[in-house]
């Protein structure tokens, strides 16, 4: 009997052994999957899950299973603690991974979807539905949580508690991502026309000719999205649509700046609606000028730039452009634009317009096993502001607003920095390179005073498309701030605050091979944010020029006597091919 039950016993111990094996595993498997959820790498992201969900899964089975030395441990105070926590653990990894599963399996049908004129079997046909399929998860996941915690005071020993400790620190972010993505997929299903057919007007914008949102808006088409089927209605030049519809243009005394600067004055028409820096702003006035054009009406307005083109000729290869013997790919997209449009003939805004219409016609048709890695391109030209998006749909705006991805000059806190450019006719965006040395000097109170040299230097030759690089710049200051005459240039205007950030206006010249600068101070009553422990927090937030690289901030951060800084000091010198949201802990002497 004692033979037997001692080798009942070790087949415990190594059971128990393979359960720690398995959870620990699961564990990998499960954190490997939220980062390719992440990254919309869907089918991988499923195959983890479901390896996730059978470690956990084979975990519980080994611990659960009876056995002298399991019956031993669970009536052993601390050993109990020990197979209890165990269990819990791999309970509640296996109800994320299941979660994890379905969400993958949602998405894909979502995604998928658009690859079929019939609705696919399954298909969200209401926001309802969309969300009565993923509320489980949601639970699960909340239950999951409430699980762990009653394990808070239970130290896991060896492997096993590694496991637990990453997956506790895994959960909060599964439950935000959880949420979001319910939000997310059902705003997307939304948006694709799953619950109804949509139509969007669409912009391309070209950098080149540098506008607040990215360029100038030269061409414009309708999509139409209908049970997850993408297709473009139209597709040509804003000139075009203009000379049809010259009622429907703003008169200059009624437009904002510089429309009533130029001499003579030109009203504003569908391709200059971009004068603000503020897509919602731009997409409301561009539906309203095409109303009065007598057109159809849209369900919200979009907006792509060369950036979004090469980012996604990148997955869908190359494209060619019919009329043209031509093909563009990601590489040389904004070489064959730049090239045409250098032309200056009749054609030139017609190739662009080829251009998007091919690039566009190959995503609708995009292959099923291509659109995760498509979805995925698109989301970063997002991110990047390369792509912006507003529409009539509450659940839809919200969550792009939650991304970002509406284009919305947000009201934020701190020192705020915004360079809104407005070309007239020259060609030489990609040409120039802004510098700009910022100086904040901060006081005790948790004021500063904010001084900001703006060098625009023109790297172009001279040339028909780049004569002088008249432009009129606008520069959005911190929340609060007031312009401070004695340390700026003085402006053609003071503009409307946007999201409560201050704003002025200069008109600059660049010649080529030259360069202008330009002076703005601001009086910011109060720009650092104090904690409860006594320190202050400065915080630099800064957007670049859309679709645009080689600029850069020369930053200098001077604090009151006696004051240090805790950690890092700011750099200074930050390149802006990104946006900076970015902040720095300093402290009073003690």
């Amino acid at each position: 009997t004692l033979v037997v039950l001692a080798l009942l016993a070790a087949f415990d111990v190594y059971r128990v052994a393979r359960a720690v094996h398995d959870g620990t595993s699961a564990t990998d498997a499960l954190l490997r999957a939220d980062r390719k959820l992440l990254e919309l790498r869907l089918d991988e992201a499923r195959r983890d899950l479901v390896e996730a969900r059978r470690g956990f899964a084979s975990a519980r089975d080994r611990v659960d299973a009876p056995g002298p030395l399991l019956l031993l441990a669970r009536i052993t105070p601390l050993v109990r603690k020990q197979v209890e926590g165990t269990e819990a653990f791999a309970g509640t990894g296996e109800a994320l991974a299941a979660s994890g599963v379905h969400l993958a399996d949602t998405g894909r049908k979502v995604l998928l979807s658009t690859r079929d004129r019939r609705v696919a079997p399954g298909a969200m046909t209401s926001r309802q539905e969309l969300r009565r399929r993923l509320r489980p998860d949601v639970d699960a996941v909340e239950r999951a949580t409430e699980e762990l915690a009653e394990l808070d005071g239970t130290r896991l020993l060896g492997p096993i508690g590694a496991a637990r400790e990453d997956l506790v620190r895994h959960l909060p972010r599964a439950r935000e991502r959880l949420r979001d993505s319910q939000d997310g997929l059902t705003a997307l299903a939304g948006f694709l026309g799953q619950f109804g057919a949509r139509r969007y007007l669409f912009f391309s914008q070209n950098p080149a000719e540098p506008r607040p949102t990215g360029g100038y808006m030269g061409t414009y088409g309708v999509i139409r999205a209908s049970r997850g089927r993408l297709s473009i209605e139209r597709y040509e030049g804003t000139d075009k649509w203009y000379a049809r519809h010259p009622e429907a243009a703003i008169a200059p005394e009624r437009a904002p700046a510089p429309f009533p600067f130029l001499s003579p004055p030109k009203p504003q028409s569908l391709a200059n609606l971009n004068a603000v820096p503020d897509w919602p702003r731009v997409a409301r006035a561009a539906m309203a000028m095409w109303r009065r054009g007598g057109e159809s009406p849209v369900d919200g307005v979009l907006s792509v730039s060369t950036g979004f083109l090469a980012r996604v000729l990148r997955v869908i290869g190359p494209a060619r452009v019919p009329g043209y013997g031509d093909v563009v790919t990601a590489d040389n997209v904004v070489a064959r634009m730049d090239y045409y449009t250098e032309r200056r003939d009749r054609r030139h805004k017609e190739f662009v317009a080829a251009v998007a219409r091919a690039v566009l016609q190959r995503v609708v048709s995009t292959p099923a096993s291509r659109m995760p890695q498509l979805a995925l391109a698109v989301g970063q030209a997002f991110d990047a502001r390369e792509a912006m998006a507003w529409t009539t749909d509450r659940g839809v705006n919200a969550a792009l607003a939650d991304r970002g991805w509406d284009g919305a000059l947000r009201p934020v806190s701190g020192d705020f920095f915004f360079d809104a450019p407005f070309s007239f006719a020259a060609k030489n965006g990609r040409g120039l390179r802004r510098t700009y040395d910022h100086r904040v000097d901060l006081a005790a109170d948790g004021s500063a005073r904010v001084r900001t040299k703006v060098t625009i230097e023109n790297t172009d030759p001279p040339g028909l498309l780049n004569l002088d690089g008249l432009g009129f710049v606008t520069l959005y200051g911190p929340r609060g701030a007031r312009l401070d005459p004695s340390a700026s240039d003085e402006p053609a205007t003071l503009q409307p605050p946007v999201a409560g950030h201050p704003a002025a206006g200069w008109f600059r010249a660049a010649p080529p091979k030259g360069r202008t600068t330009l002076r703005v101070g601001w009086r910011v009553p109060s720009l650092l944010r104090r904690g409860a422990d006594g320190r202050w927090v400065y915080a630099l937030r800064w957007r670049r020029v859309p679709d645009h690289g080689g600029d850069v901030v020369r930053l200098r951060v001077v604090l009151p006597g006696g004051w240090q800084w805790d950690g890092p000091a700011p750099p200074g010198r930050i390149p802006l091919d990104d946006d900076i949201d970015r902040s720095w802990v300093a402290r009073p002497a003690a």
